[in-house]
């Protein structure tokens, strides 16, 4: 059939772009996640790579999800998302898949998902913080249960075309994809995109952040063009006619498709006696523009034809029959015979995965037949489309969208406006921020201009716009005033204040609750006034201000009862009881917070039963009580529902638990599950704590620089950040010997925090007042009944009294003191606190001429703390002991020598038997010798059968690696069809043990399923089990792993083809050779000219996978290693002072006076509907909201311009991305290999995404 002879049957041109996509697709199976992104120009070729990485998925057992954007004017939220599990959903048992689900999401899902919880009685409730983020979360594990234990391929396409909430649940699911058994394919048009465009940053994030294989599509070349051709004729190609395609194409697909076939619909190519001929090249007269070609294949189409295929073009690029015939006024044999017409002829297609659903086979098409119908018959037919699709119940976004652009602005408001609330109700309020700004010009009645105003304010607001936000209440509070709506001017104040609240303006945000709270007494008790208590409490507790913050929680439940808010009165239960704790009533506060527990969790309130479970663990940790918290937290675990936010701060909880228990090791490992937890999520708010708590870890570490490059000062502190930082900055001062800025760091302080003082920050403040000699201010401190407050208020008053009388020449009134609480500190898994105690007693027994107790505490907080990787204590005790001259008592022998684990080898071997033939063998023999080294494993053989062994530290880190070589190994070998056997055994010495491999018709080995000999540990199988690789036991020791896929005729065993190994890789070479560099990669030598950029690089390569801090690379220079610390003022880079703010108070207030501006002049743009003006008002707007964004830091305080750490990181990252340039331009692969695989920031890395040896140094000459 013609049509069939002009469309291209097979993927041409794309072998670059298939290798990376099949090692995606290899990872995803073995549970890591892999994102690509397709990117090019309209017809380059997207959807047929894309189509092609589904054919390979589905052939290596994946769960296939494909969804796409739309080119309409208002696009509905998470488009793509919903069309691909609502197509899955109508081919699931939807039963099945709601018993795989988490418990608790229904809350979350319903509304999206119908088919899922037809229940139609939900109802969302916002005031939870995060809700956003547990809904994608949700839509996360939905989209694991639909793959029913398999890894998952979601195709999105047209992103392009994304409305904001679905780019932020792409970026979501960008961060969350690498710990999923997933492979996410985007693509996008990347030629219609402006520079600022919010794609393009995204996705420009996703390639710096290494999240993202972005594959830049190119244009055909000739010979693919000539290949393409003969694939579609099924002739040989003359060079002249390839030349001549090429020209008329430029080695675009869609244009040769279309070319093509143009020329056999003008008979200007046609079939003769020798299968396809063509005219001479002179007399052939294809046009150059596919539009032109498009539109010249519709005028020859019959009059039905056109008119079907103008009718499907104002539906969209998707669409239903039943709705296209409705539309068309037609006979329905009519409209059937004319689809299939346009079927034949190239202009639409079935869609394969919906019944009754067709669409353009390109979107080009219909945008080259939508543009060229006349206006007033668009108008008329986009009348009908609304008319149809209302009968149909489509969404009323979809049914709103037409009638605008059927001029029915009257009737398309109601639908509209609906549409933006069902977004807000699903937390896509950047998405409702489009519509209230659309409907803006249309709403002119006081009344309701002053609700839409409210509504846009709110919506910005939840977007994360909270100065565009604010502008826009202000309004609708004077206009909801004017007409004596006092609720919702109310209203507009309260979420004011929230405005203010996010952008650090603490104080105005009280004032405007004051406000909403004199409009909302004057009318009966409701949740808008509970709610503004709320607030205020929620205020005063986070400026400790503990006693406002109780008076103000009683106030606020008296009002939720009076009421009937439930959940304000849950809140305002919750906050009572942690200031009541500590306010020094800890029984009673803890009575109070597991009530508030309680009726959370019998509402079934779980999310708000989480938030006070995270309060509660908070407080109990601030009342030395941190035994009582792993039970709590595996409640908190327990709880449905549980969001990302949620999970960040229990992580940062573990993480202070921990460093307080001195484990570093288990601290660490909380803090990466937390930032890996906040980059997936961008839930940057919580970034914060992270890095005070990294910055802990240094410091505790004896790592200085790191912690000062963590650590904020305190004077930019809340209130509430001081308990951490004034502790930690006043420790790492007098670590650095400097007592002064110690004293300094308490006086600032002191001076940022809140009404009341807690009791562990005025402790350390009185420990820096007395290493300066301020014995006054230290008793004032201990005297004044503002300090020492909260929960664990005795312990540390009682050491500042130590301190004091130390100070003081009283060191025997400090012993007992001390002596308890050590005992103390240690009963509460406080070994931090302890151990610090433990120091100042040795001090305090020096004083006292007990030198035996003092030789005993310093060698109990050496041997200790060395244990523990506490090196600052290890240093502050040899310190002390060499002070006082007491000699260093041997370690009992064996003391906390941890054991050392056997040394684990697991062999893996299989013939590579092809089907196929010697080249596909030779690709997945050179492909397994490079996956080995990426799994940290060693190729042993040198002829077929391959064979690798796997040399680590345990057993289970052996089996592991092995085991996802061998699962890599099979499935590639499908891709390839080369069917392989894979056989695994531990290893005896040197020589792996490998059991001959089956190839018998029947056997397991012959289905081509891994066969385990000798029994794996129980983390592989679990490893096995995670993936859905059910592993079934076979005979006594020996497991097998079956296949994923179901086996095709086309499966059959060949003897083995005689193959050798290719030669190993060249060395890769980085050695400087005076003022050049010479670098030699993938077998290719180049000379660089020295730069300070390559030596940071040669140093980041001389500590792969090791963390360097920017501030000591900056003093690399040629022949000298990196300076210390102390040594950085010489160059410049003192640990001291600043350059001021990032940007300056003046400048400050011209940014918000100019987006002011912005605001007016988008809000003309709008109503004129002057959509490309109003589009570069929103990227200049973006860009001052970033940079604003970049000035200021926590609570809204201005940011510091180059500190030392700032400085160091700029200038560091500056010059290595110079290097890479240099080295790109010269050697692109090398290039390309630094730009993935070096990490720069304050702390940087060279991180290859595979093992990567380097040869740093020329071998000395012999002789």
């Amino acid at each position: 059939m013609v049509t069939e002879r002009t469309l291209c049957p097979i993927l041409v041109g794309r072998q670059h772009e298939l290798a990376p996509l099949d090692d995606a697709l290899l990872d995803a199976a073995r549970g890591d996640g892999r994102l690509v992104v397709f990117a090019g120009e309209a017809g380059i070729g997207k959807s047929r790579l894309a189509t092609e990485t589904r054919r390979r998925a589905t052939r290596l057992g994946f769960t296939v999800l494909r969804g796409g954007c739309a080119a309409t004017g208002l696009a509905i939220p998470y488009l793509p998302f919903l069309e691909a599990i609502n197509n899955e959903l109508a081919r699931a048992d939807v039963a099945r898949v709601r018993e795989r689900l988490e418990p608790g999401l229904e809350r979350e899902l319903a509304s999206l998902f119908p088919k899922l919880f037809p229940d139609p009685g939900r109802r969302v409730d916002q005031s939870r913080d995060g809700d956003k983020l547990g809904l994608f979360e949700a839509i996360v594990s939905l989209l694991s249960a639909l793959a029913e234990g398999r890894p998952l391929l979601l195709v999105v396409e047209d992103l392009h075309w994304a409305d904001p909430s679905t780019r932020e649940l792409a970026d979501y699911l960008a961060h969350r994809v690498s710990s999923l058994p997933m492979v996410l394919v985007a693509t996008f048009r990347s030629d219609e995109l402006l520079r600022r465009d919010p794609l393009l940053l995204m996705v420009h994030g996703w390639r710096r952040g290494g999240l993202a294989e972005v594959l830049e599509l190119t244009l055909l070349t000739a010979l693919d063009v000539a290949r393409m051709s003969q694939a579609i004729l099924g002739n040989e190609v003359s060079d002249e006619f390839r030349d001549y395609l090429f020209d008329r194409t430029e080695g675009s697909p869609l244009a040769i498709e279309e070319m093509l076939r143009e020329g056999v619909d003008r008979g200007d190519i046609f079939r003769s006696e020798r299968g396809w001929d063509r005219k001479p090249i002179a007399r052939l007269r294809l046009p150059r523009a596919v539009s032109e070609v498009i539109l010249l294949r519709a005028d020859r189409l019959a009059t039905t034809e056109s008119s079907v295929l103008d009718a499907a073009a104002v539906i969209g690029r998707s669409f239903t029959y039943t709705v296209l015939a409705a539309i068309t006024n037609l006979a329905e044999d009519d409209v059937s015979r004319a689809v299939e017409e346009l079927v034949l002829h190239q202009f639409l297609e079935p869609d394969l995965e919906v019944r009754g659903r067709f669409r353009f086979r390109h979107a080009l098409i219909q945008e080259a037949v939508y543009d060229q119908i006349i206006s007033p018959r668009r108008e008329r037919l986009h009348l009908r489309t609304a008319e149809a699709l209302g009968q149909a119940a489509a969404p009323a976004l979809e049914i709103g969208n037409h009638l605008l652009l059927a001029g029915q602005t009257a009737s398309a408001v109601p639908l509209l406006l609906r549409a933006a609330e069902e977004a807000m109700s699903n937390y896509a309020a950047a998405s409702a921020v489009e519509l209230y700004e659309r409907l803006m010009p249309h709403v002119n009645v006081p009344e309701q201009r002053g609700r839409l105003l409210e509504q846009l304010g709110e919506a910005l607001w939840r977007s994360g716009q909270p100065l565009a936000a604010e502008r826009y209440l202000r309004q609708a509070a004077e206009t909801l005033t004017a007409v004596d709506e006092p609720a919702g001017a109310a209203r507009c104040r309260q979420l004011i204040g929230a405005c203010l609240h996010d952008q650090g303006r603490i104080r105005e945000e009280e004032l405007e609750y004051q406000r909403a709270l004199s409009i909302l007494e004057a009318l009966p008790p409701n949740e808008d006034q509970a709610m503004v208590h709320l607030r205020l409490a929620r205020l005063r507790w986070s400026r400790c201000d503990n006693r406002g913050a109780k008076a103000m929680a009683e106030r606020t439940i008296a009002v939720a009862d009076a009421a009937g808010a439930d959940l304000v009165g849950v809140w305002a239960r919750a906050y009572l009881g942690a200031a009541t704790a500590h306010l020094g009533e800890v029984d009673e506060g803890f009575r109070l917070l597991e009530s508030s527990w309680r009726d959370a969790t019998e509402k079934r309130m779980y999310w708000a039963a989480a938030a006070v479970l995270r309060l509660d663990m908070s407080v109990r940790n601030h009342a030395l009580r941190n035994p009582e918290i792993p039970a709590l937290m595996q409640t908190f675990r327990s709880l449905p529902g549980i969001s990302p936010a949620d999970e960040i701060v229990a992580r940062c909880l573990e993480a202070t638990v921990a460093f307080d228990a001195c484990e570093l090791a288990d601290c660490r490992r909380h803090l990466e599950a937390a930032s890996t937890l906040v980059n997936r999520t961008g839930h940057r708010l919580l970034l914060e704590e992270v890095r005070v708590l990294g910055g802990a870890v240094h410091l505790a570490a004896d790592e200085l620089a790191e912690a000062r490059s963590e650590l904020p000062p305190p004077a930019e502190a809340s209130p509430a950040a001081i308990e951490w930082l004034l502790p930690l900055g006043v420790i790492l001062e007098l670590a650095g010997h400097n007592p002064r800025a110690a004293a300094e760091v308490a006086d600032a302080g002191l001076r940022a925090a809140g009404e009341e003082v807690e009791a562990v920050v005025s402790e350390a403040a009185v420990e820096a007042f007395l290493s300066v000699g301020r014995l006054g201010d230290a008793r004032g401190l201990v005297d004044h009944g503002r300090h020492f407050r909260g929960p664990g208020r005795d312990a540390y008053l009682q050491r500042a009294r130590a301190r004091l009388a130390i100070a003081e020449s009283r060191a025997a009134d400090a012993l007992p003191l001390l002596a308890g609480l050590c005992g103390a500190f240690a009963d509460a898994g406080e070994r931090w606190e302890e151990l610090r105690t433990r120091l100042l007693l040795a001090r305090a027994s020096t004083a006292t001429g007990r030198l035996a107790e003092v030789a005993d505490q310093l060698s109990r907080v050496e041997t200790e703390a060395e244990r523990r990787g506490v090196a600052l204590l290890v240093r502050h005790a040899r310190e002390l002991r060499a002070e006082l001259g007491i000699t260093e008592a041997p370690a009992p022998a064996g003391a906390f020598m941890a054991p050392l684990e056997a040394q684990f080898e697991a062999a893996l071997s299989g013939p590579i038997v092809s089907a196929a033939g010697p080249a596909q063998a030779r690709e997945l023999w050179e492909w397994a010798a490079k996956e080995t080294r990426r799994c940290h494993g060693v190729c042993l053989s040198l002829s077929v059968p391959f064979t690798a062994t796997f040399d680590r530290t345990t057993a289970d880190e052996g089996w592991v690696d092995a085991l996802r070589l061998a699962v890599g190994l099979r499935d590639k070998a499908r891709l390839l069809d080369a069917p392989v056997t894979v056989e695994m055994a531990p290893a005896s010495g040197a020589t792996p043990i490998t059991a001959a491999a089956a190839s018998a018709p029947g056997t397991a080995a012959a289905a081509q399923a891994i066969v385990i000999r000798g029994g794996a540990t129980q983390s592989a199988r679990d490893w096995l089990r995670e993936r859905g690789l059910h592993a079934d036991l076979a005979d006594g020791e020996t497991l097998v792993v079956p296949q994923r896929w179901v086996a095709g005729p086309g499966d059959v065993h060949h003897a083995a083809a005689d193959l050798r190994p290719s030669p190993p890789p060249p060395a890769n070479v980085f050695v400087q050779e005076g003022e050049f560099w010479s670098v030699s990669f993938a077998g290719l030598t180049v000379r660089l000219k020295d730069v300070k950029g390559m030596r940071d690089i040669a140093r980041l390569l001389g500590a792969r996978g090791t963390e360097l801090a920017a501030v000591e690379l900056i003093g690399v220079s040629p022949g000298r290693s990196a300076q210390r610390p102390a040594d950085l003022a010489s160059i410049g880079f003192a640990q001291e002072g600043d350059a001021g703010e990032v940007i300056d108070h003046e400048a400050r207030q011209q940014y918000r006076a100019r987006l002011a501006d912005l605001e007016e002049e988008l809000e003309e743009a709008t109503s004129a509907n002057d959509i490309e003006r109003a589009a570069r008002i929103r990227e200049e707007r973006s860009f001052l909201l970033s940079e604003l964004a970049g000035a200021v830091g926590l609570h809204g305080k201005a940011r510091r311009a180059l500190d030392p750490a700032e400085r160091a990181r700029k200038a560091v990252t500056w010059r290595i991305r110079d290097a890479i340039d240099r080295a790109e331009t010269a050697h692109p692969q090398l290039g390309r290999h630094l730009r993935h695989s070096v990490r720069t920031g304050t702390f940087c890395a060279y991180d290859p995404p595979e093992p990567t040896q380097w040869v740093l140094a020329r071998p000395a000459p012999r002789g």
